[in-house]
């Protein structure tokens, strides 16, 4: 069947099949690559990409979010933290002294 089926889809493209099946009442979507989930109207519409700012670019993204939507936990999208941003922070949290951490950074360690 699954041999079948694939040299009938074969005769035609996605997004065709896609308008046939659903002209047809059956339910059917395409798979996106991650560059056409972005302009998807369904993901657009259920609020799945979220456009981050970039400052330092001075450039926004789009980004993929979560179609998970928790109302005690919800995501949080955002950018990754640059390198050794929090450095001091997360070491002062280990018991590392200011002077312990001038000390990792004139040796060049941080």
């Amino acid at each position: 069947m699954l041999a079948t089926l694939d040299a009938c889809f074969a005769r035609d493209s996605r997004d065709r099949w896609v308008e046939t099946l659903r002209a047809a009442d059956i339910v059917a979507a395409p798979i996106n690559t991650l560059l056409e989930a972005v302009e998807d109207p369904d993901v657009l519409a259920n609020g799945y990409i979220s456009e981050i700012e970039y400052p330092e670019h001075g450039k926004t993204a789009k980004v993929h979010g979560t179609p998970w939507k928790f109302s005690e936990t919800p995501a949080q999208i955002g950018t990754a933290p640059k390198l050794g941003e929090h450095n001091e922070e997360l070491l002062g949290r280990l018991g590392y002294s200011d002077k312990d951490i001038e000390a990792l950074k004139a040796d060049g360690v941080i």
